[in-house]
């Protein structure tokens, strides 16, 4: 009876060490980095808008970030620190008149440059959470987003 006392204590020990150490690697915080290429022109500000579900991505919860700064012509540069380890989707627009929305046309062509992590490039259907999708860990944790104009 003592032998089987002292099996179930370190069996005990052993599933708490293996749900830390589990829960250690999900809980890792990324510092990623983030590089828009094709910025046009200097006007107004960029916005990139960070989703970590489906349902932020179909409108139906608010977005898990949403960072505005100044264009900057070219390549712009950003830092999303302390981002917990996953799977994103990342929408950046550059919002030239600072009414924080994608402008479109009457026919709903957008008429400000945008962008999406992966680099969705079927303009003619409207991607998904997960043609966007990108891992973010300690290995992967740069990705660049290439703005397009469709004016």
């Amino acid at each position: 009876m003592n032998h089987i006392f002292k099996a179930l204590i370190i069996l005990s020990c052993l599933v708490i060490l293996s749900t830390n150490s589990l829960a250690s690697t999900s809980n890792k915080l990324i510092d990623l980095k983030i590089e828009i290429t094709g910025v046009p022109n200097t006007t107004g500000a960029l916005e990139i808008i960070v989703m970590n579900s489906e349902t932020q991505f179909s409108g139906d919860a608010t977005e898990y970030l949403v960072i505005r700064k100044a264009a900057q012509l070219g390549k712009n540069r950003f830092l999303i620190p302390q981002l917990p380890a996953g799977e994103y989707a990342i929408v950046v627009y550059h919002d030239e008149n600072n009414n924080r929305e994608l402008d479109e046309n009457w026919r709903g062509i957008p008429q400000e440059a945008f962008g999406f992590s992966g680099n969705h490039t079927r303009l003619l259907e409207d991607p998904s959470f997960s043609d966007m999708r990108v891992k973010v860990n300690a290995s992967e944790n740069r990705i660049q987003i290439n703005l397009i104009r469709m004016d």
